[in-house]
């Protein structure tokens, strides 16, 4: 029997940090997106670079063990990770619009996707 798991296993070490980091570099962008008035590019770097603190923490902590060692390719895959993340992110937060309206007295949740013709 095969698991629902099995290959997310199979994924080796690298495409794990780039994974993990391109989903903290995405949610920092999108906490960025709405919680500031920064412009793409300053979101976008303020992003990856919160999205790379998770795996540049494992890679500090690895390095204390011992016979393990800080990785680069490790670190390269998370900061690649948090820019994609990052880079998506900005492009979702741009594209699709999330808000709470007040209409004759009920809170309701809006929904809007701006998209040139």
């Amino acid at each position: 029997m095969v698991s629902a798991a099995g290959p997310a296993l199979a994924l080796d070490d690298e495409e794990k940090h780039f994974g993990i980091s391109a989903l903290c570099g995405a949610g920092a962008e999108t906490a960025l997106h709405y919680t500031t008035e920064w412009k793409a590019p300053t979101r976008i770097l303020a992003a990856t670079a919160l999205g790379s603190l998770p795996g540049l923490a494992k890679e500090i902590a690895d390095s204390t063990e011992a016979d393990n060692e800080f990785s680069e390719s490790d670190m390269t895959a998370d900061v690649l990770g948090a820019l994609t993340g990052s880079l998506l992110g900005s492009l979702f937060n741009d594209t699709v619009k999330f808000g709470i309206n007040t209409i004759d007295g009920e809170r309701r949740l809006s929904f809007s996707v701006k998209f040139k013709f």
